[in-house]
């Protein structure tokens, strides 16, 4: 049971006894008490034993289906962050952007907290004022670009940047308490007449 396991790793002693509860207790338990009252009633032990183990697969299949609603239903994790996007801007500069995925069956509302770009050491020369909250469908992608950085292409030649990115997400309409976080850096080659092939190495920060 992931949801409980996870509650009871949580160190709460909430989460310890709806661990216990639902593990050992319930589907346990149950079929202890469908033979006593089978017993009690003077029931045949054939009908006893088939009734306490119906009640014991009753039991086990709804905690399994509950602990599956749970986890589809569950907004933290679902939400990732995928490759960073990059994109020319009307042959002036470039733009970088941070992409997200929205893995669950329902949208997510995310909240663009920080965004910072830089390439060649140069940053936009706007600071983004756009909208900073969107909804990611289900299933779907979305994107928070930074303004342009202005810059000419090398013929031929590499450019370097990175993108940092501070996010926080949750169910539309709720609070949004639960957090995203990118570091990474770019690298674009261009050839001689500084055409770029559109893709770019995009690795991880990391900071010691």
């Amino acid at each position: 049971m992931r949801w409980f396991k996870k509650e009871a790793a949580k160190g709460s002693v909430h989460g310890v006894v709806s661990y216990a509860v639902a593990t050992y207790i319930l589907p346990l338990g149950a079929p202890v008490v469908t033979v006593a009252i089978g017993y009690a009633s003077g029931l045949p032990w054939f009908w006893i034993w088939l009734g306490a183990l119906a009640a014991f697969a009753f039991i086990s299949t709804g905690l399994l289906r509950f602990d599956e609603w749970l986890v589809r239903r569950r907004v933290e994790g679902k939400l990732s962050l995928s490759t960073p996007g990059m994109m020319p801007f009307q042959k002036q500069g470039y733009a970088i952007g941070v992409q997200m995925y929205n893995n669950a069956e329902f949208p997510i509302e995310v909240e663009l907290i920080e965004l910072r770009t830089q390439i060649n050491h140069k940053l936009p020369s706007k600071k983004r004022v756009g909208n900073n909250l969107l909804i990611v469908n289900s299933k779907n992608y979305a994107w928070f670009y930074d303004n342009p950085i202005e810059l000419e292409a090398p013929k031929p030649g590499t450019i370097e940047g990175t993108l940092e990115a501070k996010l926080r997400y949750g169910l539309v309409g709720s609070k949004r308490k639960y957090a995203l976080e990118e570091k990474k850096q770019i690298t674009a080659r261009f050839d001689e007449e500084g055409n770029w092939a559109g893709n770019a190495l995009w690795t991880d920060i990391i900071e010691n």
